[in-house]
């Protein structure tokens, strides 16, 4: 019947609590309004007006907490019609087998005068008419959620009026009853009847459920309706006669009602008439439906293929085969002649589209038919389903009467606040859409955008992953292009790395062994990070290998390339290097400097200090400008001597604060451990730098450095 008992077992203490005290609250009042008519009707007593007034609001708290109580039990889930109709039509029942139980074990009845026989009767009514009011309530609860099916602001403000109405009007009939030869009555009772009856009617109206149901479900309810209807005009006291139950005397429902409570008497009397009256429009609603199931159910058979067809279109990671599922899809659930999908041309972007599929219709046909551009235009910009219900009207529209295009509709392919395309659906007659047909294209379009963005994404991370694959790749080979082992020579020591900012980079160091005493190397560092600079950092270890055995001189070396990479480098390209040659026999180091990094030496008893000889950077001049700035320095080495080489990424590394390493640090960093071997000071400057940064482990650029240092002896 219904979830309530088991939410009941299961329900927050929070609603516990509500129910308790709604429990408590009828109880209490329900005994005190019990008493009050078993001791003073009951025994023939004339109560004050005063008395009596009292007695109608203790009523009225106590079936107001009933209703509350009620809706708590009954209303936290929402049932459908049918279950509602089957509830109530259990509910009535239930009233019946109590109320024949009631009148027929306990003796009773009323007079001639319509007055109680005995207070017996008192307590049939006591009995009986909480579980009518039970019914009541029920009743108006569920014919609620049938009336606000489609709830809307208006649909729930004319029912609260409705209600608040009814109980205006109940009041009203118990002060008369207490004021019974009040001259306003007349008047008063006719202002509160009409606009009640008028809100009545247009309550009893909607019925808006009935749509929806099939046809079996249509007939169940209509049986169920009118065993409801006739069982709430009997069971409101319309009866010629009375009904007689054997020694228990002759009954009339209505003043088992009455003798009780004159307001709760309207009260049940109103809502069982609105009972009556609802249940007969719901058949005749009912009635007139039935032919139309069969359009309906067609109508949500369509909706439903259409869903589970975008589901199923979710799947597809084919582009080519996605966009024609779609084209196809809405082509088919709309009825519609023809239909076609356009998208931005990537290579144009939004200044130009093209039809991507059709259906029934030929791309190149599509595009001339309409102003592709300008309808894709306005529907990107307002995100709104285009409706013409007049196409040849309109001056966006090329085709003529027989293309098919009379009516049309244009949804667009949102998600995310990005268009990916525009759905165009036409039908071969005017007014051939109508506003179900405009929001079932919404939502096909809908999911037809989220289908092509869930390939869009997937498109995008497979070339995530190819681009990954690629760079790492490129990181192998660029590893092999730097030297996979370090020279030794007597009295020389060497120690280098090269560490990218990303996956590859532009820095590159190398080494040439021209003959048994000398040793060409290069330190270069390409403008820039990334592909781009590997790319030229590849060129350079070509020039170097090659341009190195037949030209090693530095100046030589730095023309020729600065020659080679002139044709080659992009405008805005430029490559720094230093270059140099060392002869651990003569313990020198022949070198230039193309625009590079100062080398740092420490020799002797002299502080460590920078070499800054010129040199244009290669790439910057073509012409013999570049060899006259061109400096070629010899430096003569001693033992425990350090020279290091080094690229911008370390002197331009930065701290979480900002700051630069520069070069001062640097050069402090040399003359503390200048007395180290090559390795130990390589160790303790990449250590000092690491320190600097702190937390920001990432190098802003390409980094490289090289150091050399000249021992006694040559390391084993």
């Amino acid at each position: 019947m219904s979830k309530f008992t088991i939410q009941n077992l299961f329900s927050p203490p929070r609603i516990l609590l509500r129910r308790g005290v709604l429990i408590a609250t009828f109880g209490s009042l329900y005994l005190a309004t019990a008493a009050y008519l078993l001791l003073i009707k009951g025994t023939g007593g004339h109560p004050s007006p005063l008395l009596e007034l009292v007695f109608q609001v203790f009523v009225l708290g106590c079936y107001g907490s009933l209703w509350f109580l009620l809706e708590n039990l009954f209303c936290r889930e929402r049932p459908s019609p049918v279950q509602a109709f089957w509830h109530l039509i259990v509910g009535a029942v239930v009233y019946v087998a109590l109320f024949v139980a009631v009148v027929t074990i306990i003796p009773g009845g009323f007079n001639a005068d319509n007055q109680p026989l005995a207070i017996s009767t008192i307590g049939q009514s006591a009995l009986v008419v909480p579980v009518w009011i039970a019914f009541i309530t029920l009743l108006m609860l569920r014919f609620r959620g049938l009336i606000l099916h489609r709830r809307t602001k208006a649909t729930v403000r004319s029912w609260r009026w409705l209600i608040g109405l009814l109980i205006l009007n109940a009041a009203l009939s118990a002060i008369f009853a207490a004021y019974p030869e009040s001259e306003v009555e007349g008047p008063v009772r006719v202002a509160g009847a009409v606009p009640l009856f008028v809100l009545g009617a247009i309550n009893v109206f909607r019925a808006s459920w009935v749509v929806r149901l099939s046809a079996g479900r249509k007939a169940q309810t209509i049986l169920m309706a009118v065993v409801l209807m006739i069982f709430c005009f009997f069971g409101r006291g319309s009866l010629e006669e009375p009904i007689t139950f054997g020694a228990a005397g002759a009954y009339n429902p209505d003043l088992l009602l009455k003798s009780y409570s004159v307001g709760l008497h309207f009260f049940g009397k109103s809502a069982s008439a609105f009972g009556v009256v609802y249940c007969l429009t719901s058949i005749l609603s009912l009635a007139f439906h039935l032919p139309t199931t069969g359009d309906f159910r067609r109508r949500e058979g369509e909706m439903a293929a259409i869903y589970s067809l975008t589901d199923l279109v979710k799947e597809v990671f084919d582009r080519d085969k996605l966009v024609h599922t779609i084209v196809t899809s809405a082509a088919k659930a709309h009825s519609a002649s023809i239909a076609w999908l356009a998208m931005p041309d990537p290579d144009a972007g939004r200044l130009h589209t093209r039809v991507v599929a059709t259906h029934n219709i030929a791309p190149d046909a599509a595009e001339a038919k309409v102003n592709l551009n300008a309808f894709y235009d306005e529907a990107a910009s307002t995100q709104e389903t285009l409706h013409l219900d007049q196409a040849l009207a309109d001056r966006r529209v090329f085709a003529r009467p027989g293309d098919g295009i009379e009516c049309l509709l244009i949804a667009p392919l949102a998600t995310h606040k990005l268009v990916l395309g525009v759905l165009f659906v036409a039908r071969d007659i005017a007014h051939g859409f109508d506003k179900e047909d405009m929001q079932a294209v919404n939502s096909f379009a809908a999911q037809a955008a989220l289908a092509l963005d869930n390939l869009r994404l997937f498109e995008r991370q497979v070339e995530r992953e190819r681009l990954a694959r690629e760079l790492a790749i490129a990181r192998d080979v660029q590893k092999r292009l730097i030297p996979q082992r370090l020279p030794a020579f007597e009295h020389v020591d060497v120690a280098a790395v090269s560490v990218p900012a990303h996956e590859v980079g532009g820095d590159y160091y190398d080494f040439v062994e021209l003959d048994e005493h000398r040793l060409a190397f290069t330190v270069s560092d390409v403008s820039g990070k990334g592909t781009s600079a590997a790319f030229y950092m590849a060129g350079m270890h070509g020039i170097f290998r090659s341009v190195t055995r037949v030209a090693p001189d530095p100046r030589d070396f730095l023309a020729h390339a600065n020659h080679v990479l002139c044709e080659s480098l992009e405008r805005n390209v430029f490559i720094t290097v230093i270059y140099g040659i060392l002869d651990h026999k003569q313990d020198t180091i022949t070198l230039a400097r193309a625009g590079h990094c100062p080398a740092i030496f420490a020799r002797g008893d002299k502080p460590a200090e920078f070499l800054r000889s010129a040199g244009l950077g290669v790439g910057l001049d073509g012409s013999a400008r570049f060899e006259e700035t061109l400096a070629v320095e010899t430096v003569t080495m001693a033992p425990g001597d350090v020279a290091v080489f080094y690229t911008d990424g370390v002197v331009e590394s930065r701290n979480p604060g900002g700051e630069e390493y520069g070069y001062d640090r640097l050069l402090a960093a040399v003359e503390a451990r200048r007395t180290s071997d090559a390795g130990a000071i390589h160790t303790a400057l990449l250590a000092n730098l690491q320190q600097f940064m702190g937390s920001n482990h990432q190098y802003d650029d390409d980094m490289t450095l090289l150091v050399f240092k000249w021992n006694e002896s040559c390391p084993t």
